[in-house]
């Protein structure tokens, strides 16, 4: 009966943080739509060879997908910062324009539109939006953009995710240094690289490096009662928030990971946090939808439910198999399959140097969030496949949970448990 009890003050507890979160995030975003936008459009032109005359979706090396980058949609990301431009100026009210995330699109081009339009070289143009995603990137581009130019931004953004990379490992040292191989396999599957130059890709990394060094570091309070139950939920709102539908499940795996290594393993921990994550990420969205629907002549639920029917495969013709076989191509490549020999190789020494018992709770636990990013593929299997250049970091949440569940059984009698470190 208390348990009972407690689940239904979670829950209550958690739609009064989702509420109060949509009231915070609409005014943060009234208020950066109240911001002139002439000195950002100045400073989207200033760079605009960034954009002009480039691939919609060009390769770093041309033979690794792994390496492809999203001009198209880091092009839109500039289109929805710098609007309302000329055309528009004085149409919307910033409380209109954070929740419908209107832009422009020029007639006749297909790919990076930004580019004509900063120009001002082209003859017509459509009203576009994009009310259904909360675009919460705004907050920080569109205040940089009015003192920076795109490439600015984006040694800004190298530097930064490095120095939370460098933290992040810091910190895994302190508790166990092998925790650091299931996380740097994962990063690289992530590719830092194209995450730091690419704006899109950089929401979902910069939510999980935060979440995982949070934990590292207040993972005591974390621990204590119901809070990691309100730690997974702040994570999925803040993803839904910030990204644009990359590969948000990373969020859950890799934090959720660190958690059974760090506090606890058991399998009600696993549901309890992907239940927490999916009440952030899926009411936080809908919050998003109410507020539209609400304030606005768009029927916003519609719109939603006809993206998510599509974004999950259900007027696609090809396969499950070949979805998620086409997830996993980016990776099939010597320098990861030789990474993994190297990794493979290491933990079997582990295994055969230690006694090795295996504790039938915490197989399931990492069991349940390997399997995480397959129910993603299945659940979004059109958008996965549609996406597959960047949902194929889905992939680094699996691989995660494995490399973690092998070196966990490795160190179940000598690491850095909570409890030991509570006592010094």
């Amino acid at each position: 009966m208390l348990q009972i009890k407690n689940f239904f003050k979670l829950i209550i507890t958690s739609i009064m943080i989702l509420i109060a979160g949509s009231v915070v995030g609409i005014l943060l975003l009234t208020a950066v739509y109240s911001l002139p936008t002439e000195p950002m459009e100045k400073n989207v032109l200033h760079s605009i060879e960034r954009y002009k005359d480039k691939e919609a979706l060009p390769r770093l090396l041309s033979d690794y997908t792994y390496t492809t980058i999203d001009n198209f949609t880091d092009a839109l990301m500039m289109l929805t910062a710098i609007f309302p431009g000329d055309e528009y100026r004085g149409d919307f009210s910033a409380f209109e324009n954070a929740l419908m995330i209107y832009h422009v699109d020029v007639t006749g081009v297909e790919t990076l539109d930004v580019v004509p339009y900063v120009e001002k070289d082209f003859s017509e143009y459509t009203l576009e939006y994009y009310g259904r995603y909360w675009q919460g990137y705004l907050l920080w581009l569109k205040p940089l953009l009015m003192v920076f130019d795109i490439e600015d931004i984006t040694i800004f953004n190298i530097i930064i995710q490095f120095v939370l990379l460098i933290i992040l490992i810091a910190e895994l040292y302190k508790s166990n240094k092998d925790y650091i191989i299931p996380f740097a396999v994962s990063i690289i599957i992530l590719n830092p690289i194209s995450t730091a130059i690419c704006f899109q890709f950089s929401s979902v990394y910069y939510v999980t490096m935060i979440a995982l060094i949070i934990l590292l570091k207040k993972r005591q309070l974390i621990a204590a009662k119901n809070n990691y139950f309100y730690f997974f939920l702040f994570i999925g709102m803040a993803v839904v928030f910030f990204d644009f539908l990359t590969y948000p499940i990373i969020s859950l795996c890799l934090p959720l990971v660190l958690y059974l290594l760090t506090i606890d393993n058991r399998p009600v921990k696993v549901i309890g946090a992907t239940t927490s994550w999916g009440i952030g990420y899926v009411g936080f969205w809908l919050c998003k939808w109410i507020l539209v629907q609400l304030f606005t002549d768009f029927d916003a639920i519609t719109d939603a439910v006809t993206g998510l029917l599509y974004r999950g495969g259900i007027s696609h013709s090809y396969s499950i198999p070949e979805m998620l076989v086409t997830n996993a191509l980016p990776l099939m490549k010597w320098p990861f399959l030789i990474i993994g020999i190297v990794v493979f190789v290491k933990l079997l020494k582990y295994v055969i140097k230690n006694k090795i018992k295996i504790e039938i709770y915490s197989l399931i636990s990492f069991i349940l969030v390997a399997l995480l990013p397959v129910c993603w593929y299945l659940g979004a299997r059109g958008h996965s496949y549609d996406h597959y250049i960047f949902t194929f970091r889905n992939i680094a949440g699996t691989v995660c949970a494995v490399i973690a569940f092998v070196i966990s059984i490795i160190y179940k009698n000598n690491d850095k448990k909570l409890d030991e470190i509570e006592e010094k």
